[in-house]
């Protein structure tokens, strides 16, 4: 996981598998109930969130997604 500043006023917090493209990306599913995640490709998502006052109202589906995603990507 990476964190990016910006654009603008925003954070992101982007979900990847690793630095390089993996081979088995194609058969990595991932189930985000939370609707938080905007999927870049099959194995890599972003999360922005946009103010502080988001940051308190989202972070409990962010600390449960972020879990999962570790257990998810070994």
């Amino acid at each position: 996981m990476t964190f990016r500043l910006g654009p603008g006023d925003s954070v992101q917090l982007v979900f990847h598998r690793g630095a390089k493209v993996r081979s088995d990306s194609d058969e990595f599913s991932f189930e985000d109930d939370t609707g938080l995640l905007k999927w870049a490709a099959p194995d890599r998502a972003t999360l922005t969130l946009s103010d502080l006052e988001e940051v308190r109202a989202k972070l409990p589906a962010v600390v449960d997604l972020v879990g999962l995603w570790m257990r998810a990507t070994p």
